[in-house]
């Protein structure tokens, strides 16, 4: 917005030679309301929260056998081994298991199979 004065002070400045007195310019004045010029509003959208996903995996339930008594040493002559499963009194458990009543057990172990 230009005042008035400014472009009489312009146009004094201006020598009267011909070459000098042609400026072309666009003016705009505002009197009384003002305009006001908007774009079009963009639409902005919120990042999305990344998702985490926690996977835990959990302890598979395993079949342990119950054989009669074989004997001290029986099971180390024949090629088992000691395992260590965890037991709620139903089921035996490859792993720990976050409940009451958990039991460390130790088992034999030979090719997959459980024996107790």
């Amino acid at each position: 917005m230009v005042r008035a004065g400014a472009l009489a002070a312009l146009i004094a400045t201006i020598g009267s030679t011909p070459a000098s007195a042609q400026v072309r310019a666009v003016i705009h004045v505002n009197v009384g309301t003002p305009v006001v010029y908007a774009a079009p509003r963009a639409v902005v959208y919120a990042a999305p929260r990344p998702v985490i996903v926690r996977r835990v995996a959990a302890p598979n339930v395993i079949f342990v056998q119950r054989v009669p008594h074989r004997g001290r040493g029986w099971w180390k002559r024949n090629g088992y081994r000691q395992a260590i499963v965890y037991s709620d009194g139903r089921y035996y458990y490859s792993g720990w298991i976050q409940r009451p009543g958990v039991t460390q057990v130790t088992v034999y172990e030979r090719d997959g199979r459980y024996m107790m």
